[in-house]
């Protein structure tokens, strides 16, 4: 990290990494139309024609944007330009006041393309193709290499070297590109090689990006019989197997604790393998292959089969890259599906619209689903998850007080839980990296999280917008079956000598929580924050269509509903219910009664 900074500070990146402009030539051949190929959906067709109409999505709103002029530095977030865009991107600030720098990037990562060329592809349409082209000219012309902020993060440039790669691919010019085409992906390798090391001191999804970025890269330059193509495959490869050795658990659970990291990180690895077969490269080591099919089949764990939402989990900045449908972005089944076919052996689901990722990318679509890999109990270092079904489905997930890696949440013995394709007991989200720290700061604290908070004080001492310090550290037994139920239990002490045990039982009936609480000279508070419905709240017991939450005591135990906030997706909030159970100073035992109701679930999107 240090040695990357100083490359900064000192010129060295200016010296290396030159401005360059790009040349002129096409990116993509459009001499003909594409031959027909994919599958078609009116939601594709409508997804192209608004890009046509110069309406472009970024994250869940429509942003008018004709693809000229300085729409490419504009924050569609928060309506702000960024400005100073010619410049070397080593001398723009990371944040600037009332920008989100992610509400910039998100045209720049090129998701637009792959929509324009898989409808270009499926109906064979040489307008759709054209349109693509022009717009992809007009970035090439507005971000010369290494200039203005879109060149700024090695991942951001990662991110839209692989969009772009899956575009020749769905295009079937992968093999034979354009000169223009293949000078763009250099230009890119040789932005992301020199920021890979400070992407490894991450511990996170930029090391993945980065690594299979410059392995994609490399096989393809070397097909292509460019020169660096060889030893950027090469390293890639290399950083890679260290990355999935390194950031994935062997229960499959990812160093970022987050479900939306998860599935990027998962929809990375996608994209690393598809190419390893095209190019009939050598097979990853036995336990890189081993690490991503239990990375597979946690998500599948997680996930709702009939809804496709997940848990909320930890930091959530509206990643969904490389997609290959007009799913919802709450729908982790097309990525499930997809690597469970690459790295499971076989898929998950039975037939449906997640299998359209598939197609485009050629899989074996005749293989039989296992839905077995979804259910029953699934133990990992940060996370436990238990489902079972009888009269209702249901899915718990704990976050077990552990961290190797940095958290981004105060969130130790969090509970999800889930009743048919409802998610009852819930998560908060992110809204925000950069504009609007205090909400940031607040979805992230222990208070917006299903745990018990000791006074007010979050369950790790804040270092930073983005930092904590004194890590958690406690004992958990995972789900385990016993003869009433699937059990887990856990406990751990936090820096200040609070202590919380916690179990759990998943019955055909509901779900119990057992919280024993030892504060040391401060108040507990118990939260469950709930899904959307018209709850009431009547002595120690709240009701909905969804079900009663019922909590008992062997102490002080004052409950009210509260109003709250939660971020589903990145940029929007929206309002919730919390029940809040006062515990007060003395050590006490609270026990909630979660007994839910089988009916139509919340809509997801």
């Amino acid at each position: 990290v240090a040695w990357y900074r100083f490359g900064i500070a000192s010129g060295r990146f200016r010296r290396l990494l030159p401005v360059h402009a790009f040349s002129t030539g096409p990116l993509l051949a459009a001499n003909a139309p594409p031959e027909p190929h994919g599958p078609q959906s009116q939601s594709l067709k409508a997804a192209a024609d608004q890009l046509i109409q110069g309406r472009f999505p970024v994250f869940t709103r429509q942003v008018d944007f004709d693809g000229q002029g300085d729409g490419w530095f504009f924050d569609h977030l928060n309506d702000q330009p960024l400005g100073a865009c010619d410049r070397h991107w080593t001398r723009i600030s990371d944040f600037n006041p009332g920008v989100d720098i992610k509400g910039v990037w998100e045209l720049s990562r090129f998701k637009w393309a792959l929509t324009l060329a898989r409808a270009a592809r499926a109906w064979g349409s040489l307008d759709y193709l054209i349109s693509l082209n022009a717009l992809l000219d007009s970035w090439r012309q507005r971000n010369p290499a290494n200039a203005g902020p879109n060149w700024k993060c090695g991942q951001e440039a990662s991110i839209r070297l692989l969009h772009f790669l899956l575009v020749l691919k769905v295009l079937d010019q992968e093999d034979e590109p354009t000169a223009s085409a293949v000078e763009f992906v250099e230009r890119h390798c040789e932005r992301i090689a020199p920021s890979v090391d400070y992407a490894r001191a991450q511990d996170n999804n930029h090391y993945i990006s980065e690594s299979v970025a410059l392995y994609a890269a490399g096989l393809s330059l070397s097909a292509w019989g460019s020169a660096s193509g060889p030893t950027l495959h090469r390293n890639g490869r290399d950083a890679l197997e260290r990355a999935v050795d390194r950031l994935i658990g062997q229960g499959g659970d990812f160093s970022q604790y987050s479900t939306v990291y998860h599935r990027l990180m998962l929809n990375t690895l996608v994209v690393a393998e598809v190419w390893r077969r095209h190019y009939a490269a050598p097979a990853w080591s036995s336990r890189a292959q081993d690490k991503a099919g239990a990375a597979t089949r946690w998500l599948a764990a997680l996930t709702d089969p009939a809804s496709g939402d997940a848990a909320n989990l930890g930091a959530n900045d509206g990643a969904d890259e490389y997609r290959l449908s007009e799913s919802s972005f709450r729908d982790f089944r097309p990525v499930v599906q997809t690597a469970s076919r690459l790295f499971c052996g076989r898929p998950v689901y039975p037939s449906g619209p997640w299998d359209e990722p598939s197609h485009w990318l050629g899989l074996d679509m005749e293989v039989a689903a296992d839905d077995g890999a979804r259910m029953g109990i699934r133990n990992s270092d940060s996370f436990s998850i238990a489902s079972r079904s009888d009269s209702i489905a249901q899915r718990v997930v704990v976050r077990n007080a552990h961290c190797r890696f940095r958290p981004s949440h105060a969130d130790a013995f969090h509970v999800d839980y889930w009743t048919g394709t409802c998610n009852l007991l819930r998560d908060s989200g992110t809204y925000s990296y950069a504009v609007d720290t205090e909400t940031y700061v607040t979805l992230a604290g222990t208070g917006a999280h299903n745990t018990v908070q000791f006074g007010e004080q979050d369950q790790m001492p804040r270092l930073g917008r983005f930092l904590f310090g004194r890590w958690f550290r406690g004992d958990a037994t995972g789900f385990q079956r016993s003869d009433d139920g699937l059990r887990w239990e856990g406990q751990w002490t936090d820096m200040r000598g609070n202590r919380h045990a916690r179990t759990l039982l998943l019955t055909s009936a509901g779900l119990t929580i057992c919280d024993d609480v030892h504060p040391t000279a401060t108040s507990a508070v118990l939260r469950w924050r709930l899904a959307p419905a018209d709850w009431q709240c009547v002595g120690t017991a709240a009701s909905s269509a969804y079900g009663t939450i019922e909590l008992e005591a062997t102490g002080r135990l004052v409950v009210e509903l509260e109003a709250g906030i939660e971020s589903r997706h990145y940029g929007e909030l929206s309002a919730i219910h919390v029940l809040v159970a006062h515990l007060g100073r003395e050590p006490c035992r609270v026990i909630t009664h979660v007994r839910p109701t089988v009916i139509q679930p919340e809509p997801t999107s």
